[in-house]
Formats: structure tokens, sequence, C-alpha cells
């Protein structure tokens, strides 16, 4: 059976003193895991006290969060309300908690871990680390997908991603979804959207391409708002990816390739570029902004 293990998932870490959207962005996807777990979830809550910037975390991180007692400390209600089964919550006064074999013993029933959560490359990390001491013989997931990450000034998570996954990897920590990055249809470039500029395969279809990437990065408010004018693109009924597009390539971000899509198809919102013959648009998630997929097609 596989251990479900959610790291400060608080919501300091959310949208408070030290949020992070990526985390915030995780929140649905890390909600389905826990639905669908198949042993009692744990939870880890980050927890400090009045004297936290007289610690030496606090010296060197002088942001106060996740103060016992306070509303950042509480974890995202959004996930509590997830559980089909009683939690198990640790406190934890620093990075990793070192208690793991108090919390599972011999974990004889435990095929594997599987670590969320936020924020990478500190917490969620440390924890996989001090599993693998503790269970060397154990399969230890981190699911990128469910997990947050820091990111440079630019908004830049690649460093940390990159990072975390090497030391992951070499302590035999299995990294799953770590190609999946969080698209945001308002920041996005077309050069950025998966395997789109591998489909203009031609000398020809790379000078549309650059045509249209143009018209993209000067207009990014082509939007196509009426139902009936998306639906013109795709069929709402189709239950496939492979069935939903009349374009002739398309891409499903890995995140929604698992969801039916003719049940998502009121939460999508579509921006387009292009004329009537060659076009790409582009389909989010009106929740999150996030790009579910692309669609393709050129004369």
């Amino acid at each position: 059976m596989k251990q479900l293990i959610v790291i400060d998932m608080q919501k300091d870490f959310i949208d408070g003193a030290l949020g992070n959207a990526g985390a915030k962005h995780a929140i649905p996807y890390v909600a389905e895991a826990i639905k669908n777990a198949e042993r009692p979830v744990v939870f880890t809550r980050d927890t400090h006290f009045e004297n936290y910037v007289e610690t030496l975390e606090g010296k060197k991180l002088p942001v106060p969060h996740c103060i016992e007692g306070t509303p950042g400390h509480e974890i995202v209600p959004e996930l509590l309300n997830a559980t089909t089964t009683t939690p198990i919550i640790i406190d934890k006064i620093t990075f990793g908690y070192t208690g793991w074999k108090e919390i599972f013993g011999l974990a004889d029933d435990i095929d594997e871990f599987v670590i969320m959560g936020t924020v990478n490359p500190i917490c969620p990390i440390a924890n996989a680390i001090l599993l693998r001491a503790a269970y060397p013989n154990k399969k230890i997931t981190v699911d990128y997908a469910g997990c947050g990450f820091m990111a440079d000034g630019n908004g830049d998570e690649t460093f940390c991603r990159d990072a975390t996954k090497y030391v992951l990897t070499m302590q035999q920590i299995d990294v799953i979804n770590w190609e999946n990055v969080m698209l945001d249809i308002n920041t996005v470039k077309l050069s950025e959207l998966p395997e789109l500029k591998e489909a203009f395969n031609s000398d020809a279809r790379n000078q549309k391409f650059s045509d249209l990437e143009n018209q993209w990065n000067t207009n990014k408010n082509n939007e196509l708002v009426d139902e009936d004018e998306i639906a013109s693109y795709v069929d709402s009924n189709q239950s496939y990816w492979e069935d939903y597009f009349y374009g002739e390539s398309y891409w499903v971000n890995p995140s929604y390739e698992d969801k039916d899509p003719s049940t998502i198809h009121s939460q999508l919102g579509c921006r387009y570029v292009g004329d009537e013959n060659h076009y790409i648009t582009i389909f989010y998630d009106k929740a999150t902004n996030e790009v579910v997929c692309w669609s393709m097609d050129i004369d």
C-alpha cells in the first residue's frame, strides 16, 4: 500500500507570510490524491513559537511564519476536507521530522511513501531524505505535481526544481511529474508550450510560428469567451483527448490527461492566435489560469 505524506501545506505557505503560487496551484491535485489515499494521510505542520526571531532559523530567515495558534499555522481546509479517514497530524519544529519510525514502525504494510507539499528544496526534500535513512529498502517518491518550489527574482523555478531532483535521485528517491512546469496563460510564451514549436516541422512552418509568436506577444487578450464559440473549436461530447480537437496537432498537460475532457469543458477558457488558415488555440483552467492543452491547425 502507498502512504501519502503531505508536507507543510499551511496557510502561511499558501498565501500568507511565505506564500507560494506553486503550492497554491497544487492544492486541487493534492486534494485528489488525499481523496484516493489507501491509508490515513499524514500531514506535517511547520511549527514555530513567539520567540521565532530569536532562533537560528529566525535569524537566517527573519519572517515569522506558522506560529502555533495563529491562522497561518493551520493546514489549508481544502486538504483536510478531502480526507476520508482521520488524518495523522505532526507538528515539527524544524525542516525535517526525525520521528518517522514512531509513526510507521517497521512499515511492513507500506510498499511506497509518496511525498507532496511545500516548499522545495527545503521541507519536502528534508523529509524524503530522513525517510530514506529510516527505511533504506522502501520505495520513496516525491510527486512534483503536488509540490511548491522556490523561484528566483524572475519567478523562474528551474534551478530549484532541477537541484531538488538531482539530490533526491542521488538518495535513490524517485521523482515523478518533474517535467510538469506550471504554465500560466497570463505569462506563458508560445515557445514555452511543450511540443508546440516542434509541430512546425518545416522552414515554411517555422516562419508561420515566428509570425504567430509575434502576434501572441503583442496581444495576449485574444479571448474566446462565448461557450458556443469555444464549442466550435472542440467537441465537448468527446471523452478522450485524442478525439477532442479539430486541429492536426495537440498537447495535453499531464496533470489533466486522466480527466474526462467532457466533464471539465465548462471550466475551460480559451485564447487563440492566428487566422482561419493557420491558428493555435490554447485552453486553460479558468480557476487556476493553468494551461490545460493546445491545439494547432495549419493549411
